[in-house]
C-alpha cells in the first residue's frame, strides 16, 4: 500500500506550512504595489501603444496629457484607499504624493523614450559604434537608478501616511489577488 494524498501525490512530499516572517517586507511591497502599479503603469502605457490600435487603446489615449496622467493616478489611489479606509485627509496626502512621483518621473521617461529613437539608430547605422552604444546603456541605467530612488522615496512617503492596521490590510488584499 502506497501513502498517496487524495490528490495522487506523495504525502511526504507535501511541503509544510511555516510561520511567515517576511510581514515587513510585505507591506513595503504593498506600498510599492500601490505606487509602482499607478504611478509606472500610468506612465507606461501613455505612449502611443500600437500606433493608437490593439487592446486598451481607448485607455491610452491622451495619456501624454499630464492632467489626463494625473487624474488616472489619483483614481487608483482612490479606489486602493478607499478599500482600507483611508479617511480623507489620508488619500489627500497620498494622491499628493503620487502626483509628485508622476511629475518627477516624466521627465525620466521623455528621456528614455529619447534614448529608444537613439538605440533605433544607432543599431540600423551602416557602422555600430559600440562607444555610443556603450553610452546610451550606461544612461539607460542611470535612468533606472534616479526613477527606482524616486519611487522608494515615495513607497516610504505613503507608508509614513498609512496606519500599520492600514498597511497590514492592504499587504492581505495584495496576497489574496496578487497571489
Amino acid at each position: 500500500m502506497t501513502n498517496e494524498t487524495s490528490n495522487g501525490g506523495n504525502s511526504r512530499d507535501a511541503p509544510t506550512r511555516r510561520p511567515r516572517r517576511w510581514r515587513g517586507p510585505i507591506i513595503a511591497g504593498v506600498v510599492g504595489a500601490l505606487l509602482g502599479g499607478t504611478a509606472v503603469g500610468t506612465l507606461s502605457h501613455a505612449g502611443p501603444g500600437w500606433c493608437g490600435h490593439g487592446p486598451w487603446t481607448h485607455a491610452r489615449q491622451g495619456m501624454q496629457d499630464p492632467t489626463r496622467v494625473h487624474e488616472r493616478a489619483e483614481f487608483g489611489a482612490e479606489w486602493v484607499l478607499s478599500r482600507i479606509d483611508a479617511d480623507e485627509t489620508q488619500k489627500a496626502q497620498v494622491k499628493a504624493v503620487v502626483r509628485a512621483a508622476i511629475d518627477d518621473l516624466r521627465p525620466l521617461r521623455e528621456r528614455h523614450e529619447a534614448n529608444r529613437a537613439a538605440w533605433l539608430e544607432l543599431l540600423t547605422a551602416p557602422a555600430v559604434d559600440r562607444g555610443a552604444v556603450e553610452a546610451l546603456r550606461a544612461e539607460e541605467l542611470e535612468l533606472a537608478e534616479q526613477a527606482s530612488t524616486r519611487l522608494t522615496r515615495a513607497l516610504a512617503d505613503v507608508a509614513d501616511v498609512l496606519t500599520p492596521e492600514q498597511r497590514a490590510a492592504l499587504a492581505e488584499r495584495i496576497r489574496r489577488f496578487r497571489g
